[in-house]
């Protein structure tokens, strides 16, 4: 079975399996009482992909497959792997020290950078443990490095009580992520090299900026399981070397930098204008090209009429 990550829910701060699995059963029962608002969800499952209504709910579907469903639904590979991690975060202990911070996975790890002070991170940088340090600095970004480094330059030699203040402050937003996200803890995740791989597998099969809508939809559900799963950074060498669709890298870029959301989307829909109106004049040069052609037009003044359109 081919599995979709297609994460529209979030896990409560305390999940529950018995939950988890009366959803799964409530999915099946909306099912057999032929309510359509079942079908968009088991179209989740390769077989329903492209069905009707009418075929899903003709279908027989065990109740392993609405548990399927339903962890696809909260971005899992599948039911398996949401127990795993719903029994692994209803056990976890409170994060009283750094080193307890490589529980986290590389996602975990970006989500929690993304909520610190900067002075705190670059504090708590300056003596984080190898293993630590390796994990928060392959999770930032190449501009938030290089801010980094000017922090450490600017800071020169803080006090110890400093840099333990900073270590608390941190401790305490990764126990609040924790209770709040607990899928940010790892739990047999795959690498950041294999993430990319998957992607980069996923463009070979055609150019981004040769897609229909419909093509470009597995190629974004990925994106968002990647993202997900391991963080932000883990796609910034795909986007620079892979995305050749001009207006989605330069979304993600400026995601992948940082820059606020509101931001972004203010930023690409004004390129999208641009890219609208230029695609217009094209279109109109060709419809006037044509003209040109069918009445004998001298080429002198087709390269006249093409001229206007250009400028």
């Amino acid at each position: 079975m081919e599995r979709r990550i297609a994460m529209t829910k979030q896990l409560p701060a305390r999940p529950n399996l018995e939950h988890l699995s009366t959803e799964a059963k409530e999915l099946l029962q909306a099912h057999e009482k032929g309510d359509p608002a079942a079908c968009g969800r088991f179209r989740l499952l390769k077989r329903f992909s492209g069905a009707t209504d009418a075929a899903i709910l003709a279908a027989r579907i065990p109740l392993a497959d609405a548990l399927f469903v339903v962890a696809l639904e909260y971005g899992f590979a599948g039911w398996n792997e949401m127990k795993k991690h719903v029994e692994t975060a209803v056990g976890r202990k409170p994060l009283v020290k750094m080193e307890d911070l490589e529980a986290f996975s590389n996602r975990g790890i970006e989500v929690l950078l993304r909520d610190l002070d900067r002075t705190d991170a670059a504090l708590c940088l300056m003596e984080m443990p190898g293993k630590l340090y390796e994990m928060f600095w392959k999770n930032m970004t190449r501009p938030a490095r290089n801010r980094i480094h000017e922090d450490w330059q600017a800071l020169g030699t803080p006090a110890e009580e400093q840099k333990q203040a900073a270590r608390n402050r941190v401790l305490a937003i990764a126990n609040k992520i924790a209770d709040n996200e607990p899928e940010v803890f790892a739990g047999g995740e795959t690498t950041m090299e294999e993430w990319e791989k998957q992607l980069v597998e996923e463009t070979e099969k055609k150019p981004i900026v040769a897609r229909t809508a419909a093509e470009l939809s597995p190629l974004f559900v990925e994106l968002a399981r990647v993202v997900r799963r391991v963080g932000l950074v883990a796609i910034e060498d795909f986007v620079d070397k892979r995305v050749d669709d001009e207006l989605l890298k330069l979304g993600l870029r400026m995601t992948i930098g940082g820059t606020d959301m509101d931001e972004v989307m203010s930023i690409m829909r004004a390129k999208k204008a641009t890219m609208v109106q230029l695609y217009e004049r094209r279109l109109e040069m060709i419809i006037a090209a044509v003209d040109g052609v069918g009445s004998g037009l001298n080429p002198a003044l087709m390269e006249e009429k093409c001229r206007a359109f250009i400028q």
